[in-house]
């Protein structure tokens, strides 16, 4: 009888799986054609643009319906819902940062009525294809809604910068860093193993072509694998290219005119700052001589524990005039990053996928909307640009910002962000190439093309550090110019560590450092790599032993 008493209370805080309803499309309302070419990829002609964003999502669910549907709990915070209580944590990081709140309290206002128009068409889309094919669809995931589409464009901006990877770090067992006080600054250090692009135009190129090259070092299966397409509608829209599943544009590709590549950039865009919390009352932080409250929300988490059973689990949000904070043992942690609060990407997407000339395109780009990602550009006038896109905060110099930052003074809580055209931008080099792959904006051309790095503030957090793929790519293009179409595919295609490179230049130290040993391994092992000529062709034995021994950069 206790027994079964206990079962009663315990399954008084559980609830099932929640009902939903499929929601009825109106299809007449979009008028739109999907053809496929011998590859299979989609080509989806609207009369309106929002006809079709319809036919986008429809061509999208039909090649992976399964992958845009796993995505939506994680986006609505409701991940642990149907994964579990490993999921918990990345539910716990959708409601603490706010983003779902974001989204409810902007959409209307901040979107222009055409953009609104072209999301809701999409979630139309991938409704009615869920409305057609019941078999494949969970249908308490149902309905697919704007909101969702607007948070995975969100959440996924913040996350390719590595806000991420500084929470990991803020919740740690220990306090990471220290505390800055005022001093001098440093540069950033870090750097993403990611993706190139390069442009090459006249005087380059031995025939007079403008040619770009797009290389995105995504995975192949996945929320964040390419999927290609091309759309384009009475309207005048017209580009083809890849685009993330879920999303209703292009996110990089090309039409008849301009064309651009995306690489990953890690600019220093997320602040920490320590809080003194009152002895009295630990929801109370010191600000400017003052105590203030603590902003403070619960949230209840739904988790699977065992079939269709869910346990709901409280938890409390606090958010100080910084930003959310974090309570942990090693102390009070408020953060404050780029982007925060910003849901418009989806607008300048849009804009982008518009473009027609290299005019509209940097129009688009002045948004300032993305928080991160280097952009390559070229057009078919032969102009070419690199921008360093980054929402850099516009901080108080004087303090290492790589460091974490003292809570209690509110000079410290920047509200800016530079503006898009201080931002290290290069456009028509006189040597004609340009190069982005992860390195610093500050070498992603020739010398005497670079923007100069001593124009910029440290405090704006800017990489600094080369890739051997950077490295390796501006060596090609000044050794082989004049650049032709099978130079240009050589490059792309090349598998060499630079010997200048961060990577070459340890594995020459690895081997000086064990010239004078008698060991008979280390010995073979400096034989082998002393032969290495640095390429990583797959029947180089040096290079299956010289990898092990360098990073892949």
């Amino acid at each position: 009888m206790k027994y079964l008493a206990l079962v009663g209370i315990l399954l008084t805080g559980c609830v099932g799986q929640p009902e939903s309803v499929v929601p009825q499309v109106d299809r007449s309302k979009y008028q739109v054609t999907i053809e496929r070419d011998k590859w299979g990829i989609p080509h989806v002609h609207g009369v309106r643009d929002a006809d079709t964003a319809f036919g986008f999502a429809y061509a999208q669910a039909e090649d992976g319906w399964e992958l845009i549907q796993e995505t939506m709990p994680f986006y609505r915070g409701e991940s642990a819902r149907y994964n579990g209580i490993d999921a918990a944590p990345a539910d716990y990081m959708i409601h603490w940062l706010g983003v779902r709140d974001w989204v409810a309290e902007g959409y209307a206002s901040q979107l222009t009525p055409k953009t609104r128009l072209l999301v809701e068409a999409y979630t139309d889309g991938l409704n009615y294809f869920a409305e057609k094919h019941p078999d494949r669809v969970d249908r308490s995931m149902l309905p697919i809604t704007k909101e969702d589409v607007i948070t995975g464009f969100v959440v996924r901006h913040l996350m390719f910068y590595g806000f991420d990877q500084v929470l990991k770090e803020v919740v740690g067992p220990t306090r990471a860093r220290d505390v800055a006080k005022l001093t001098a600054d440093l540069g950033l250090a870090s750097i993403p193993i990611g993706s190139n692009a390069i442009a090459v135009a006249p005087p380059l190129t031995d025939d007079g072509a403008t040619r770009l090259m797009i290389n995105s070092h995504q995975p192949t299966d996945g929320p964040v694998a390419w999927y290609e397409a091309h759309i384009s509608s009475d309207e005048g829209l017209d580009i083809m290219g890849g685009t993330f599943p879920g999303s209703p544009l292009i996110s990089l590709g090309f039409n008849d005119s301009i064309a651009w590549g995306v690489t990953v950039n890690k600019p220093d865009l997320v602040d920490v700052y320590v809080l003194e919390m009152n002895p009295d009352n630990p929801d109370q932080y010191r600000l400017d001589s003052e105590w203030k409250n603590l902003e403070k929300t619960t949230v209840d988490l739904a988790v699977k524990i065992w079939g269709p059973l869910v346990w709901t689990v409280s938890r409390d949000i606090y958010r100080s005039e910084h930003g959310p904070v974090m309570k942990t043992d090693h102390g009070v942690y408020a953060l404050r990053f780029g982007g925060q609060g910003e849901i418009r990407q989806v607008e300048q997407w849009y804009a982008m996928n518009r473009a027609k000339n290299r005019d509209q395109w940097l129009d688009a780009m002045r948004l300032h909307r993305f928080a991160s990602f280097n952009f390559v550009f070229a057009d078919r006038d032969g102009n070419t640009s690199f921008i360093h896109n980054s929402m850099t905060p516009n901080r108080r110099p004087g303090y290492d910002w790589q460091l974490y930052l003292p809570g209690d003074d509110s000079s410290l809580i920047w509200t800016e962000y530079l503006a898009f055209d201080e931002l290290p931008q290069v456009h028509n080099p006189s040597h004609g190439f340009l190069t982005s792959a992860n390195q610093t904006p500050f070498a992603v051309a020739h010398d005497r093309d670079n923007p100069n790095q001593s124009e910029y503030s440290p405090t704006d957090g800017y990489p600094t550090r080369m890739t051997n793929r950077a490295v390796r790519s501006l060596e090609l293009l000044e050794r082989l110019a004049p650049i032709s179409r099978e130079d240009f595919a050589a490059i792309k295609y090349d598998k060499a560590y630079s010997p200048d490179s961060r990577a070459g230049r340890y594995l020459a130290a690895a081997i000086a450092a064990t010239a004078q040993t008698e060991n008979e391994l280390y010995q073979q092992a400096r034989s082998i790599l002393t032969a290495w000529d640095l390429n990583a062709d797959i029947e180089s034995r040096g290079a299956a032993l010289g990898v092990c021994i360098i990073s892949v950069e």
